[in-house]
């Protein structure tokens, strides 16, 4: 460049930046303006601002006239040269700063007065905002902090205090497009209306708070709502509300979903809901999965969650309720023609005295889950509660209910459900549920076909039942029930388990290694009532040192068809009545199973038809088997050393024992008050009583039968064919070898003397063998638990 052309230049450059100077302008540089050193209004600095300056602003109040920041400027600062020193009145009628269509601007340290109905700070159309560090007041509740109106970009509020009016932050994005909103450590505080009111109609992730403790906000003092979320249609938006706090309001967080787009929601960890009416109301209804992790409700007076899920057909709604702590509880109806999935676990319900812990309306398809596989994953429900957990269905639905390692204790009901007649509901129930020391451990109602397992569940010292369970389907519907590996002990006023079939379907019941013991009612008791059809398979099912007995089974007519078998169990010890009581009007098989030292009768037996096979029946403080106006068959039992008869016969029933061990009963071994015969041919009698059988001419009076021989009103005892020589009882274990050499030598049988006794051995050892694998099973069972 030539010297002439260089003085050019120079020339030409001197005269624009005077030009620019004289304009209020200045060349694009970063620099500083100094409010009132340099510019003596903030406005004045706006207005020589260029892209990346700074204007610090001193310490002092500020009456500034419709001060704003133009859609022309970008990328400009705001700052208090000592934060919350620099106050701003707007003049009457305008806002105290409106940042119009500008970009990239950033107010920080300043406090904002609201003017009348005029916000503090408004932006409009504007990307890229931050309010930092800074204080909205108001002198009213009827002004708004920050108005910010379709934001198409980035919002932060950080560090900042709004104050004394109706509304901290008025929030609305540009329809359609993107944005973003991030508050943090932040505080709304006596706000009359709504902490922060943010209607999001742009694709984006909404943040409030953060992952550390100190990001959080604080909504508290009377507000209306702390945040109050709605959503626009179709859109892709992402909510992420970590570690606030709010306290004193009618709503902590409200939110209410568009019924289209995705809308996912990451809510926690930490948040606390404490002192507020509700803590937090949220409905769910577009797609997407919402997580709710280690928040707290407490305190609050009305409920602690108040949640609904309603999505619409085809549409997926995923809620994750983890790690919470509530003692005002959490209330979940979903409803819609689409699915929902919930998923509670790993929190804790505690001390919500006469309130429901966690409260289910599910009126939609889907998997609702409670626990889960793993111990760190239980729910607690403890304290006084109405009921842990409290569940209803609507009608017509296809759900499942997972309910696994739960604990409830000290409530009136642990799990409390009822479902509706129609649809299809299946329950996993177990393992490792915990229901004690409430009122009843768990009443459900099902109603609705499908599959109900409850498995390794325990029920322990509950007030008047551990589990209350209702069987009650329609016409044409089906329920299959299967109780397994399930204990129930120590209930303090009742029974173990109660179980009522009721309706007119049909209900297939599995009731197998189930143990009740130490309840003072009946360690089991099962009513079926009119109508009902069903079918029974029970095996290896205990009931011990229950106060009442082991188990009763009544039945309200003989209405009811069934298949009924109670198989390989232990009903022994049971102390005021006896083993098992049947009155029930159907064929009922008890096959297998011990009944030792109860109370009164080992099995009682009324008004039904029964078949009584390979059992251990010994050492009942009254009589082995009663049988009240029924038709018995026994045969293979052992029945000895019961305190008044082996086997009683009442009213108009009509028994049949062959096959048996009947020895060494107190009173009699077979007392028949019938007017009927009873056949008890091919029986093994002891030794006592065959050497009398043997002694008289058949058929004669025997000691310890009482028959026809005895009372014209008893019909006659058949007892022939006794087995020879007798296995019988004895003291030392339930049944003996016979002493072959004892018997006379060449003796042949006489007409009333069975051969080698091959059948009583049989079903002498059978019981045997039954009552041996049957504690060693039980003991096994309790060194496992």
């Amino acid at each position: 460049m030539n010297k002439v052309s260089a003085t050019l230049v120079a020339v030409l450059v001197t005269a624009a930046v005077m030009s620019a100077l004289a304009l209020g302008t200045r060349p694009a540089s970063a620099a500083e303006l100094h409010v009132p050193s340099d510019y003596p209004t903030i406005q004045a600095a706006v207005n020589a601002a260029a892209p990346g300056d700074t204007i610090i602003v001193a310490a002092g109040v500020y009456a500034e006239d419709n001060l704003s920041v133009p859609a022309t400027k970008t990328n400009v600062k705001i700052k208090a040269e000592t934060s919350l020193t620099v106050t701003v009145q707007a003049t009457e009628g305008s806002p105290g700063i409106t940042i119009d269509g500008a970009s990239d601007i950033t107010i920080e340290g300043i406090i904002f007065e609201a003017n009348n109905s005029f916000p503090g700070v408004k932006v409009n159309s504007s990307a890229g905002f931050q309010f930092k560090n800074g204080k909205l007041q108001g002198t009213a509740q009827t002004q708004v902090g920050i108005s910010a109106d379709g934001i198409n970009g980035d919002l932060t509020i950080q560090g900042s205090t709004f104050t004394d009016l109706g509304k901290g932050l008025d929030f609305k994005t540009q329809a359609g497009g993107t944005a973003s909103l991030s508050i943090t450590k932040s505080t709304f505080q006596n706000i009359g209306g709504i902490g922060v009111e943010a209607f999001l109609d742009a694709n984006g992730t909404y943040t409030f708070g953060g992952p550390n403790v100190g990001d959080g906000n604080t909504f508290t003092g009377n507000m209306t709502a702390g945040t109050k979320l709605t959503f626009g249609e179709g859109r892709n938006i992402s909510v992420v509300y970590e570690n606030n706090t709010h306290s004193g309001n009618q709503v902590g967080l409200d939110a209410e979903e568009a019924l289209t787009g995705t809308i996912n929601w990451v809510v926690g960890p930490t948040n606390n809901f404490q002192n507020n009416t509700t803590g937090a109301r949220v409905t769910f209804k577009a797609q997407g999965t919402k997580n709710f992790t280690d928040d707290t409700f407490s305190g609050n007076a009305t409920i602690g969650a108040d949640f609904a899920a309603q999505p619409a057909a085809g549409t997926t709604i995923n809620v994750n309720l983890k790690g919470g702590y509530s003692t005002t509880g959490t209330r979940f109806h979903s409803q819609g023609q689409g699915t929902v999935n919930l998923t509670l676990k790993a929190s804790t319900y505690q001390q919500i005295t006469d309130k429901i812990g966690f409260e289910g309306t599910l009126d939609a398809n889907g998997t609702y889950t409670f626990g889960g596989p793993n111990g760190g994953d239980k729910n607690t429900f403890t304290g006084n509660m109405t009921a842990g957990t409290k569940l209803t269905f609507g009608e017509g639905r296809n759900i499942s209910v997972v309910y696994e390692n739960n604990t409830h204790s000290g409530n009136q009901v642990g799990l409390d459900a009822e479902e509706a007649l129609t649809g299809t509901i299946t329950w996993v129930v177990g393992p490792t549920n915990s229901f004690q020391k409430n009122t009843i451990g768990a009443r459900v109602t099902f109603k609705a076909q499908g599959t109900k397992n409850l498995t390794y569940n325990t029920f322990s010292g509950n007030v008047t039942a551990g589990a209350d369970l209702t069987a009650q389907p329609g016409s044409n519907v089906a329920i299959d029930l299967s109780l397994t590996h399930n204990y129930y002990a120590g209930t303090m006023g009742g029974f173990g388990e109660k179980v009522t079939l009721s309706g007119t379907g049909t209900v297939r019941i599995q009731c197998q290694d189930n143990e009740s013991s130490s309840n003072s009612g009946w360690g089991r008791e099962w009513y079926v009532s009119a109508g009902v059809k069903y079918e029974y398979n029970g095996q290896r099912n205990i009931a011990i040192t229950n106060l009442t007995g082991g188990i009763k089974w009544t039945q309200k007519d003989k209405n009811s068809t069934v298949i009924f078998v109670e198989a390989y169990g232990r009903y022994d010890n049971n102390k005021l009545t006896g083993g098992i009581f049947v009155s029930i009007g159907f064929s009922f098989s008890i096959r297998n199973n011990s009944f030792l030292a109860n109370g009164e009768d080992g099995i009682t037996l009324e008004n039904s038809d029964h078949s009584v096979y390979g059992n251990v029946i010994c050492g009942n403080g009254r009589d082995g088997v009663t049988a009240k106006d029924s038709l018995v068959r026994l045969e293979g039992n052992t029945i000895c050393y019961n305190q008044r008869d082996g086997v009683r016969v009442e009213g108009s029933s009509v028994v049949t024992a062959n096959g048996n061990v009947i020895d060494a009963n107190g009173v009699y071994e077979v007392d028949n008050l019938s007017p009927n015969s009873v056949d008890a041919t091919g029986n093994d009698w002891g030794r006592s009583n065959t050497n009398e059988m043997r002694s008289k001419p058949f058929p004669s009076n025997i000691s310890k039968i009482f028959d026809s021989f005895d009372s014209a009103g008893s019909g006659f005892v058949n007892y022939a064919n006794w087995v020879y020589p007798p296995v019988g009882c004895s003291v030392g274990g339930i049944a003996e070898f016979p002493d072959v050499a004892q018997a006379p030598a060449g003796e042949s049988a006489s007409s009333g003397e069975s051969g080698p006794p091959y059948a009583a051995l049989a079903g002498g050892l059978a019981a045997a063998v039954v009552g041996l694998s049957a504690g060693a099973w039980y003991a096994k069972r309790r060194w496992l638990r």
